[in-house]
């Protein structure tokens, strides 16, 4: 299949409100309703009461939380029925997404551990922090990280941090990168009017400009730059046709 290389005036945005039948795999279209069922799995804790999955990736590792019976939470990926430990998630740490590779992103407390954080955006791979940007919110298969920096959205690439502009304002933030590259978030106006953006071939493309409102909210997208995010107060599915 060809992908876009960018969207033209013609383009616009399909809207789906979600429900259980638009996100259901394929596979399972030709079930009736009623078969179609989630089943429940526990995924465990290290040893308290409490755990979180924050996301998933391709290989079915669970990216989480968990804590320990006497101490703050962990950062924790489970795998096949087993949990494995991550290290502690400090106060004002957050953990927000991984890859395939199982390279996580988030905020992290670096040296010299500063009351209340020393906090930066970073990568944690194999067991070492890289500092990246003020914030990191996600990262794709091919090891780019996206996030803010300085108030604007950034893409770092190869240890390069590279930024993404706004669309006239002064400030922008990336919330999602897919594994072509594009990059979903949202920018402001000169107007300071916050919109949803896509920074794709170079490019800062105002979505409202193909099919979006001003107040929708995006959060991810995939190889078929489909958006997932929200309208009025419902989950949405912005499906692009040119």
């Amino acid at each position: 299949m060809r992908y876009p290389t960018g969207l033209s005036a013609a383009a616009s945005v399909t809207v789906l409100v979600a429900s259980a039948m638009t996100v259901l795999p394929a596979v399972a279209a030709s079930a009736a309703p009623a078969a179609l069922a989630y089943h429940a799995v526990d995924l465990g804790t290290l040893g308290g009461d409490y755990s979180e999955a924050v996301a998933i990736n391709d290989q079915g590792q669970v990216l989480g939380l968990s804590n320990p019976a006497t101490d703050i939470p962990h950062r924790v990926v489970w795998q096949n029925g087993a949990i494995t430990d991550l290290g502690r998630q400090d106060f004002y740490e957050l953990t927000t997404g991984f890859n395939n590779r199982g390279d996580v992103v988030g905020t992290f407390n670096i040296p010299p551990y500063d009351y209340p954080c020393t906090c930066v955006g970073g990568r944690l791979r194999d067991g070492v922090v890289t500092p990246v940007g003020d914030q990191a919110t996600a990262i794709n298969n091919l090891g780019h990280v996206v996030g803010v920096a300085d108030g604007r959205a950034f893409r770092w690439r190869a240890g390069v941090l590279t930024a993404l502009g706004t669309l006239g304002g002064a400030t922008s933030r990336a919330t999602a990168v897919n594994d072509l590259g594009a990059v979903l978030g949202s920018a402001d106006t000169a107007a300071g009017v916050r919109r949803p953006v896509l920074w794709w071939a170079g490019r800062t493309v105002d979505l409202t400009a193909h099919g979006l409102g001003a107040t929708d909210a995006v959060n991810d997208l995939d190889i078929r730059n489909r958006l997932v995010g929200s309208r009025a107060g419902r989950a949405t599915l912005f499906r692009l046709t040119v």
